[in-house]
């Protein structure tokens, strides 16, 4: 099934099939094995209950953002005994499984270079989309050339007449980034060499 958030986890699951488990970790995006509890109900056991259980926790994890982690991009296996014995909750009737898993993880790390669609825009600077990640760049992180339009909601570059406007995308350096429960956000600037629009709306 496809992620909430517009991922692609098959495409996800393929580029990191035959990763290491030591590799690099600084990366957009890397693997992590983490931990995820399932609760079914009872009509759901019996035989293939693991497959049940490996299904309900792609559904509740791909696209969710985990506080500290990154973002949930795909769960890549679940390691042989990675699901545990059933418990049976006593209030709710329901059956809890915890499940080890492995997935790719998304998140930015600080002055990653990254390209992202510009969302809006207004005189304090302008909120770009990467991915499942919302990054603002302030307008002290504008280099000091271009210069805000307020009748047009752009950011012009007085030499070259290069606009930044929404849906145009950016070349932009993660400041800073951080994972909450449910939401991931960065600050990001354009403001170095090399950063800016790199195609127009």
């Amino acid at each position: 099934h496809g992620s909430r958030r517009g991922w692609d986890p098959a495409a996800a699951r393929a580029w990191l099939r035959d990763r290491p488990e030591s590799a690099p970790r600084r990366a957009m995006f890397f693997r992590a094995t983490l931990h995820h509890t399932i609760q079914l109900h009872p009509q759901f056991l019996g035989k293939g209950i693991v497959d049940t259980v490996i299904q309900e926790l792609e559904k509740e994890v791909e696209g969710e953002n985990i506080a500290g982690v990154g973002c949930i991009v795909a769960v890549i296996t679940v390691p042989p005994g990675g699901v545990s014995m059933g418990r049976v909750d006593a209030l709710t009737g329901f059956v809890k499984f915890r499940v080890t898993y492995i997935a790719v993880v998304f998140r930015p790390l600080q002055m990653e270079v990254l390209d992202a669609k510009v969302q809006s825009v207004s005189e304090f600077g302008f909120f770009a989309q990467l991915g499942p990640i919302e990054v603002f760049v302030a307008d002290a992180h504008i280099p000091d050339d271009m210069d805000f339009i307020s009748d047009k909601m752009i950011w012009r570059n007085r030499e070259t007449g290069d606009e930044l406007a929404a849906d145009s995308i950016v070349r932009l350096r993660v400041l800073r980034a951080k994972t909450d429960v449910g939401r991931t956000s960065a600050v990001g600037t354009i403001a170095d060499a090399c950063l800016g629009v790199i195609a127009a709306e």
